[in-house]
């Protein structure tokens, strides 16, 4: 039988790659500590992985520097081999429980209909009454979080809940993707399927509802289908903007528009642009739209970007720190959903890895798991000199005086702001941002950081600069 020598020293080439990629980081050491010898036939070495996910990954990051240690140790190259091992698979398997919370990895049970009222279709049935599904209790309003950029939006959408077809209708909510249209609508037909037994309500995605019309015409069943949603208490309609390109479509919705309305039905309507700027909409359709309450969702504002944030992080049971958070606020300019999916590739990590973290994530782990998702809005980051530069100017106060060891009352406020917006515009670490402000030690740049944050909550003026200068920042090419 052929000698194994990669075997006998695998332990030893273990621990050079966890010293080559940062001996000190448990995460690269869960990483590599995941990869076995399975056998080796000549130049060619077999090493096992639990998964498909950890075998990409382990190609992606660390196959280079296998083959280069392997190269030194043995003054020859190796062809390496990764395959998924069934053993490790298993082992894996065991040690994934409570990685995230179980409540999360299943679809949460249909909450029982009310007494005497049919339960609604599920979406997937195919059938026009295919209104409601169970992502509708992932989006409730329960868990829709406010703050000041959409809180009118939500408010409206409250109070039609209340009195529906009596206040605000139809009600218009327009906005780009990626803000939360789809998640008050899906929210609110929960609602109603929850609460009120003897409303008949029904969500329809915009294309959804296109393919009923198109679909029914052909069978020769449009009367039908004009029946089944003209029957309707409550209506509910996502990206309408999908609609408008169509002649017949707009006609057919226009009638179908005046009698719900008519009738005292609730029309509810989601597109990512006003009636006004929807092409080819007819003036007796964009006319109808505005007669009730048109209303934007704004793009929301960094705090309410962080509590969106911390609140699903939280729901996921992710061991994410405050300043992580933060930094994800900060790149979540654009789009909520763009960060949400960073979240959601660090749970799959945390769970793949075979582990949790010990302790909540860091900057630093959270850049070796995103790569170049972690990076500021459009993919941009600003550097530390720019945000000196921009909180210098505001407060008059020369930037070399900024990073000096000046310990004047003015300087120092001036200092920990800029400190504070570096938190949020930059992913450079506590160390890295005191270095920076002359060779300041960890703890005062994060007590810096933690004495801005407490003052925001009651100081006006304070609060006012820093929006300020952030504006500064925001409009400036990075």
């Amino acid at each position: 039988m052929e000698a194994c020598p990669v075997q006998s020293i695998w332990s030893e080439i273990q621990a050079a790659l966890q010293n080559g990629f940062g001996g000190e980081s448990s995460l690269i050491q869960r990483w590599l500590g995941m990869i076995r010898f399975l056998s080796q036939e000549g130049d060619t070495i077999h090493l096992g992985v639990p998964n498909r996910f950890v075998l990409e990954w382990i190609e992606k990051k660390y196959l280079v520097e296998i083959h280069e240690i392997l190269r030194r140790s043995f003054n020859r190259g190796f062809i390496i081999k990764l395959r998924v091992d069934a053993g490790l698979f298993q082992e894996l398997r065991r040690k994934q429980d409570g990685i995230i919370d179980p409540a999360l990895r299943k679809e949460p049970p249909a909450a029982p209909a009310p007494a005497g009222v049919e339960a609604p279709a599920r979406a997937d049935s195919g059938g026009l009454a295919a209104g409601f599904n169970r992502a509708g209790y992932a989006h409730s309003l329960e868990n829709f979080v406010t703050g000041v950029s959409n809180q009118t939006v939500f408010s409206a959408v409250s109070q039609v809940l209340g009195s529906p077809g009596k206040i605000f209708n139809p009600l218009f909510i327009h906005g780009p993707t990626g803000l939360g249209k789809t998640h008050l609508l899906q929210g609110l037909h929960y609602e109603f399927w929850r609460q009120k037994r003897n409303v008949r309500s029904r969500y329809f995605e915009g294309e959804r509802f296109l393919n009923q019309f198109i679909l029914s015409l052909k069978a020769g069943t449009i009367q039908r289908f004009r029946e089944q949603i003209r029957s309707l208490d409550v209506f509910i309609l996502d990206d309408f903007q999908l609609l408008v390109n169509k002649e017949k479509t707009q006609e057919e919705f226009l009638h179908t528009f005046d009698a719900l309305f008519n009738s005292g039905s609730q029309l509810i309507i989601a597109s990512t642009q006003p009636p006004r700027q929807l092409p080819s909409m007819k003036e007796a359709l964009v006319s109808r739209l505005l007669s009730g309450l048109v209303v934007e969702l704004k793009r929301p504002d960094y705090e309410t970007r962080l509590a969106i944030i911390r609140h699903y992080a939280r729901q996921a049971s992710l061991p994410v720190g405050e300043d992580v958070l933060a930094v994800l606020a900060e790149c979540a300019r654009g789009n909520v959903r763009e960060v949400l999916g960073a979240l959601n590739l660090i749970g799959a990590h945390l769970k793949f890895a075979g582990g949790a973290a010990e302790g909540p994530l860091d900057l630093q782990k959270i850049r070796e798991l995103l790569g170049s998702q972690f990076s500021g809005p459009q993919g941009r980051r600003l550097h530390l000199d720019q945000i000196v530069k921009a909180v210098g100017g505001y407060f008059q106060i020369a930037e070399e005086v900024l990073r000096s060891p000046n310990r004047g009352r003015s300087v120092s406020k001036a200092r920990q702001v800029a400190i504070y917006l570096a938190r949020r515009y930059t992913s450079h670490s506590l160390a890295e941002i005191g270095k920076f402000f002359s060779n300041r030690n960890f703890s005062t740049v994060r007590s810096a950081e933690a004495n801005i944050r407490a003052q925001l909550e009651a100081d006006l003026q304070l609060r006012q600069d820093i929006q300020e200068i952030q504006a500064l920042l925001e409009s400036r090419e990075c």
